[in-house]
């Protein structure tokens, strides 16, 4: 090869060396808003889930066959061997005619030097893209299993206040029956206590199918039958006693930019779109064939010939011109949708950091104010009631105020670790 040919085509391939991989942004750092990001139990479970989810197993087997084209992209087109016979093929032709000859011809098709690793880089940087799903799957499971997890902590707190509430209802009951066995109630207030007490059995029953259901849904993230028991370290009450981190609108939406599994696969298909356009700009230069002939003549010495051809571009106007100004726009397509994603996650962030604080200024007011009036409100009236200044209904009112808003407390508490689980995986949706 001439040594300016071989100059051309070490620049050809040049920039194919910095477009394999896309570059790494370093994420900043960001504390997990998670409140129950160390519960063993949840650890335990997440892990689970991306060893046994075969929706993770399927990301990463589509990133390894996607490794697998990498050196097929680079690899010559297969050899063409022909046998072949010339003269007229009569008795003894082979050895008494001049031109009769068996022979072996092998020819091998030559891309210009550096298109096959031009190829090559456009295929490793299309196989570094699939990595972006790979960790878009992980962090998806870990979400789920991490709001599957809160829907069971809800349940199951929600069983134990119902138990803490029938018991309260049924020593009302009894200090009802004790008055009313002296004259001091009437039997309504008896019925009434008693029809309370129906009532937090039928909740109970609900309760249950909820903590079933939510039992059902992450043992399905872990690949195991809907019935598995799940045991919980924490309760639900626990989230209550945690510090809240509270990051602001810049670290959200410049962590969730950077770490986004979608803005990473936008910034890997920019490469890819880079990588491409450098194909396209190799196809102008011509490829070449090389060939040999081995050729059997009897008596007559063997022939040899060396074939070298040259496939010219004579159509590069309509074809390869064409297919850099492709991939040049294609590029171009690439390099808006990255600066349009890294838009929409940013926004996404804003809208989860917005909620999550929400919730937590909620639950925090809730705490604070209501549980605490009616905490006061029930020691009131019950004094009251056992003084005989209020009725019995006041003090049953009382009590299912209470326990209607430390059950809506629970839902507080819940969302503040839905939304927080939303947060700390804000990346993952355009």
């Amino acid at each position: 090869m001439p040594r300016s040919a071989l100059r051309l085509a070490v620049l050809a391939f040049a920039p194919a060396l910095f477009a394999q991989a896309p570059p790494a942004v370093p994420a900043p750092e960001f504390v997990d808003p998670f409140p129950l990001q160390d519960d063993p139990a949840l650890q335990a479970l997440v892990a689970e889930a991306l060893a046994r989810h075969p929706r993770l197993a399927l990301a990463a087997a589509e990133q390894r066959a996607a490794e697998h084209r990498v050196p097929m992209a680079g690899a010559l087109a297969e050899p063409l061997v022909a046998l072949e016979t010339e003269g007229s093929g009569g008795p003894g032709w082979i050895g008494e005619d001049m031109d009769a000859a068996i022979s072996l011809r092998v020819m091998q098709e030559l891309p210009w030097p550096g298109k096959r690793r031009l190829r090559e880089a456009a295929a490793r940087a299309e196989a570094a893209a699939y990595a972006s799903p790979v960790e878009r799957e992980r962090r998806a499971l870990e979400r789920a299993v991490r709001r599957a997890y809160t829907d069971l902590l809800l349940a199951r707190a929600n069983l134990v206040l119902l138990a803490e509430q029938q018991g309260t209802i049924a020593d009302l009951e009894a200090l009802t029956r004790s008055r009313y066995a002296v004259g001091l109630a009437e039997q309504p207030d008896v019925l009434r206590a008693q029809a309370e007490a129906a009532r937090l059995e039928q909740m109970r029953a609900h309760e249950r199918g909820n903590e079933r259901m939510a039992l059902a849904a992450l043992n399905a993230l872990l690949d195991r039958e809907a019935t598995a028991p799940v045991e919980t370290a924490a309760t639900l009450n626990d989230v209550a006693r945690r510090e809240w981190a509270l990051p602001t609108e810049a670290e959200v939406a410049a962590w969730a930019v950077a770490a986004s599994p979608w803005v990473a696969q936008a910034r890997a298909e920019e490469q890819v779109a880079a990588a491409r356009h450098d194909v396209a700009r190799s196809e102008r230069k011509p490829d070449l064939e090389l060939g040999g002939r081995w050729a059997y003549r009897g008596s007559l010495p063997d022939m040899w010939a060396l074939e070298v051809g040259v496939r010219p571009t004579l159509w590069r106007g309509r074809k390869q011109q064409r297919m850099a100004a492709e991939a040049e726009a294609m590029r171009h397509v690439a390099q808006a949708q990255t600066r349009a994603v890294a838009l929409a996650v940013r926004a996404r962030a804003q809208r989860a950091l917005a909620e999550y604080v929400a919730a937590v200024e909620e639950a925090r007011a809730f705490e604070k104010g209501v549980l605490i009036a009616d905490r006061l409100a029930v020691e009131s009236t019950l004094a009251s009631y056992r003084a005989g200044r209020v009725p019995f209904v006041s003090v049953l009112e009382a009590h299912t105020t209470d326990f209607e808003d430390r059950w809506e407390y629970l839902e507080l508490l819940a969302h503040v670790l839905w939304h927080s689980a939303d947060l700390a995986e804000a990346g993952l949706e355009e």
